[in-house]
């Protein structure tokens, strides 16, 4: 028999229904999902975990289990608050590639234009100028030659004595960033990097607003995200959910207390990282790029950027990416999200793009399967220590397919 997901609905006009609703008439075979969630908490592997799925805008599962904070037994809730880590980057990315529509910036713009600094940028044993500047593009499909403390390439040595997150505006930490090596040419090859931090202070200049201020009015208001910032407010502790890592023993251990979390304590927004959000504010944006630029009957970006946004930058014989010195077959890097061209270690289906974060948070969006989905955990470790990352993907397309 075919099992259906139960979920509270919650009312509202069918054009616009809230995130937390149930629409889907589709069966799910839930149960494996469950028990998969459920062991990670049974067995101590994770305090607490939120994930939502969709097909076709329509929400097949979602689940809250756990603690948001083991120490006093406070329930994961719709309302928890998660560090988003690097699913900051794809928000930044829209924010930028919004300029872009509007005419107010160019992908095939030099970054230079916008950041003098980065004129006289060249590669670690040159001192030679580039042969091809920095472009806007590179810095969203993370070409731009920039590196990071996770490039594990030879410009690593220059970033121990950087203060990223330190600085009293982002504009200081991007002039420390100016003045370190590339790793290599710009277009040359994907790095994870400190792009998407550039990429920030491009869209401060441009728009004449700090990043917070900028995605606030252009992404957060329109979509209802009003749960999503740079800065912990006082009155919102009580729902942000604590870090784990494992001890000697394997057993999750608090990292360091909310109060002294950078989400809490930090000076400048960036673009790299930052951002924290609930999953029922995170979801509207992923519901917006599942619906090709579009929710809530309003329209963020149009179709064909999105398709941009998700169809790789990098050169054929320069793939797979790679990131915190591990290979991901399979997938290259859009404008600010990985894209599937193959089978791959998430387990996404082919044409799939998203992301995930160093705080074990993930997204994804399937456009030919018009499937999407979304899970918040908050776990410090490595993905080796803690597979849940690459193993959501391809057990709910067995639970999607199996219902069906």
């Amino acid at each position: 028999m075919k099992k259906f997901t139960i979920i509270p609905i919650l009312l509202g006009l069918a054009f616009c229904l809230p995130v937390t609703a149930l629409l889907a008439q589709q069966s799910l075979d839930s149960q494996k999902l469950d028990q998969f969630f459920e062991a990670y908490i049974a067995e101590g592997k994770l305090a607490g975990i939120s994930a939502r799925f969709w097909h076709e805008n329509e929400l097949l599962y979602s689940k809250n289990i756990g603690y948001q904070n083991l120490e006093e037994q406070s329930p994961i809730d719709d309302q928890t608050i998660f560090r988003l880590a690097s699913l900051t980057k794809p928000v930044v990315s829209v924010g930028a590639l919004m300029l872009v529509e509007k005419g107010k910036l160019s992908l095939d713009e030099p970054v230079s234009a916008f950041l003098p600094a980065f004129a006289d940028a060249h590669v670690l044993g040159s001192e030679k100028a580039l042969k091809e500047p920095m472009l806007i593009r590179h810095l969203l499909s993370h070409s731009s030659g920039i590196s990071s403390e996770l490039g594990g390439d030879s410009v690593l040595p220059y970033f121990r004595n950087t203060r990223s997150g330190s600085h009293s505006t982002l504009g200081e930490w991007v002039d420390e960033l100016a003045g370190i090596p590339l790793a290599v040419a710009p277009g040359e090859r994907f790095i994870y990097s400190y792009s998407t931090d550039v990429l920030g202070r491009v869209i401060e200049i441009v728009s004449g607003e700090s990043l917070d201020v900028y995605l606030k009015k252009v992404l957060f208001d329109p979509l209802g995200m009003s749960h999503t910032g740079y800065r912990i407010a006082p009155e919102d502790m009580m729902h942000f959910a604590s870090f784990y890592r494992y001890d000697d023993q394997k057993k999750l251990q608090l990292l360091q207390p909310n109060s002294e979390s950078s989400y809490v304590t930090g000076k400048q927004p960036r673009g790299n990282s930052g951002l924290s959000s609930t999953i029922d504010d995170y979801s509207k944006f992923v519901l917006m790029l599942l619906q090709e630029g579009s929710y809530g009957g309003r329209r963020i970006l149009q179709p064909q950027t999105v398709a941009m946004m998700a169809s790789n930058q990098i050169p054929q014989e320069k793939l797979p990416i790679a990131a915190a010195g591990m290979a991901f077959k399979g997938l290259g890097f859009g404008m600010g999200v990985a894209v599937s061209y193959e089978p791959n270690p998430l387990g996404q289906e082919v044409g799939s793009f998203g992301w995930l974060g160093a705080s074990h948070t993930l997204f994804w969006v399937d456009p030919k399967n018009k499937i999407a989905g979304l899970m918040f955990t908050q776990f410090a470790g490595k993905p080796g220590q803690c597979p849940i990352l690459f193993q959501v993907n391809p057990l709910f397309y067995e639970a999607w397919r199996k219902g069906n």
